[in-house]
């Protein structure tokens, strides 16, 4: 049988087939024939997103936060105009976002046709903070999707100079799954039918991805971090991860501190620690204990929100991975089984473990400088 008759994956000569247990806890099994493209860095990966968004001729569903300035503000103007063409556009924003002031950037959308809906995703009887439902999901055409920090550059809810997360492109058959939880959102929230649209066309092979969706509904059973364990549980060389979270839920730590001690190599990449004793300090301490080694992120570099195992299991989402993130939220995040793919993710990883150190080495030279400042040392005249 020639290759390109061959239904079953191609893979290098010598390469093992793909670890059966990479699948373990999905829903639904990983999914072959895919195409995923990690879009790295700001600029080009919204480029990429506006070029999608030209070329789309059925339709468009965005689940996201809205940055209401700069390229967010550009991003909504992109969505107006191509439904005024005759798009179909679907948004589904969070319900804080329906007052001012992106409520103001969000009514051009209404007057060109938008149809936009809204989580209903108010706190726990006034004692938790408020939940997001927000996935950061866009599906174009039902044949390409992007997901994972799909925040415009330098748009509302970020830290100063916060640096935008990878993202992925992905096409092929998981768009199937991709839509399907895109609509079940909608049709859970919208007070109003989506807009009639070929949602579902036929999907082909494209690619030599397996890929796998692992969402979870707020307040309910989060399937991405029950998988993200499953992964880590099955590490057997190394782990890398990161988040911009100070207290992951507590299962995370235990599970990362047993793969270190298993004799796996362990790296997590992490905000500052805050200054209180409970932001972030005992954290460390119980990962550090363990053989963990712990990175601390540049402010410019933390909204990154990555897994990368063994060299092959990629997860990567909206999933913050902070415990009350975990439980409160409606996240959601793709696995990719590729080592192409982790290797460029673990490179990424390396460069912002290295910026963070030379931000470490800067922030100490300041500090000596005060401390001799301070002491009075440059008083000493002959």
């Amino acid at each position: 049988m020639s290759k390109s008759n061959d239904p079953r994956p191609w893979r290098p000569t010598g390469q093992p087939p793909p670890r059966a247990d990479w699948g373990s806890g999905l829903a639904e099994p990983l999914v072959d024939g895919n195409r995923v493209e990690l879009l790295a860095e700001g600029e080009s990966a919204f480029q990429a997103i506006s070029n999608a968004l030209d070329g789309a001729r059925d339709h468009v569903n965005v689940e996201n936060l809205v940055d209401d300035a700069e390229a967010g503000r550009e991003l909504l103007e992109r969505l107006a105009a191509r439904a005024r063409q005759g798009l179909r556009v679907n948004l589904l924003v969070d319900h804080a976002q329906l007052a001012a002031p992106a409520a103001e950037a969000l009514e051009p959308l209404r007057q060109a046709g938008v149809s936009l809906a809204e989580h209903d995703s108010q706190g726990w009887n006034g004692l938790l903070p408020r939940r997001c439902e927000a996935r950061e999901l866009l599906v174009v055409d039902g044949r390409e999707a992007f997901i994972g920090g799909l925040d415009a550059h330098g748009g509302r809810g970020q830290p100063r100079l916060a640096r935008i997360g990878p993202r992925l492109r992905v096409q092929g058959p998981v768009l199937q799954g991709l839509q399907r939880l895109f609509i079940a959102h909608w049709q859970r929230f919208a007070r109003g039918p989506m807009q009639a649209a070929r949602y579902f066309p036929a999907q082909t092979p494209v690619g030599l991805h397996r890929v796998g969706i692992a969402a979870g509904e707020s307040g309910q059973h989060n399937s991405f971090v029950e998988v993200l364990l499953s992964a880590i549980g099955n590490a057997a060389a190394r782990v890398v991860l990161a988040s911009p979270c100070e207290q992951p839920p507590r299962r995370l730590l235990q599970a990362l501190a047993q793969a270190s001690k298993r004799g796996a190599e362990v790296e997590v990449l992490l905000p500052r620690a805050g200054s209180g004793l409970l932001r972030g300090m005992p954290m460390r301490q119980v990962l550090q204990a363990s053989g963990v080694r712990v990175h601390e992120a540049q402010p410019a570099q933390w909204h990154a929100r990555l897994c990368v195992v063994d060299g092959e299991w990629v997860g990567l989402g909206s999933v913050r991975l902070d415990w009350h993130n975990v439980v409160r939220d409606a996240e959601s995040g793709v696995v990719v089984v590729d080592p192409g793919l982790a290797q460029r993710l673990e490179q990424l990883f390396q460069a912002d473990v290295q910026r963070g150190r030379t931000a470490a080495a800067w922030r100490g030279s300041q500090t000596q400088h005060w401390q001799r400042e301070s002491s009075g040392a440059f008083d000493a005249r002959p």
